[in-house]
């Protein structure tokens, strides 16, 4: 799935239908994810004020482990998708107003001086809520499996109230009481302990 920048323009303001299935990124730096489904995004694209602006709806559903109890469980997700693009050469056309510029020096010359100066002005100036792409189409493909991982959750949790295992014999404390003893609080520190206990 991919948008190219002169599609859009060629669009003018009319909404690009953006939607389709898109393959699980893999492999996910997270050691809890399991499997994840393939990506489901609904969407489209505008050209606006020289940039892409993408939104849509993203959803997909992740096998997890549990990091309480260390059981897989599933996850659906749905993430709102509103990003925008600009390509490269309009990026470092973008000439803000006078905030820095020397009098009397001109736009070409602002632009001409030491060596690299293009990536300068491309970093100081651009919107941080843009990405600047450099080829001459949008992989949308690539933009929704980023966000897929974004949003998978670091520690995942079957549920609020998942009680974990015994750290004493390992028992899943889900399904009931384990019955070891209560861990003795070593002495030097239960006087912390009663005024954690008192705050509370």
């Amino acid at each position: 799935m991919r948008l190219s920048f002169s599609e859009a323009r060629q669009a003018a303001g009319r909404p690009v239908r953006l939607a389709g299935t898109v393959p699980a990124p893999r492999p996910v730096a997270i050691r809890e994810v399991l499997e994840l489904s393939p990506l489901h995004f609904d969407g489209e694209a505008r050209w606006a004020d020289g940039e892409v602006r993408l939104t849509g709806a993203l959803s997909y559903r992740a096998r997890l482990t549990c990091v309480r109890c260390l059981n897989p469980f599933t996850a659906e997700f749905h993430v709102d998708v509103e990003e925008r693009f600009r390509p490269a050469e309009a990026a470092l056309a973008y000439d803000p107003p006078t905030i820095g510029r020397r009098r009397g020096s001109s736009r070409k010359e602002q632009r001409s001086r030491a060596g690299g100066e293009a990536e300068a002005t491309q970093t100081v100036d651009a919107d941080p809520g843009v990405e600047v792409v450099a080829k001459a189409e949008i992989d949308v493909e690539r933009v929704l499996r980023d966000l897929a991982i974004v949003h998978l959750p670091w520690a995942p949790i079957c549920r609020p109230e998942c009680a974990g295992l015994c750290p004493t014999c390992g028992k899943d404390l889900n399904e009931g009481p384990c019955g070891c003893e209560p861990e003795a609080i070593d002495p030097r520190w239960l006087a912390l302990r009663t005024l954690w206990d008192g705050r509370k």
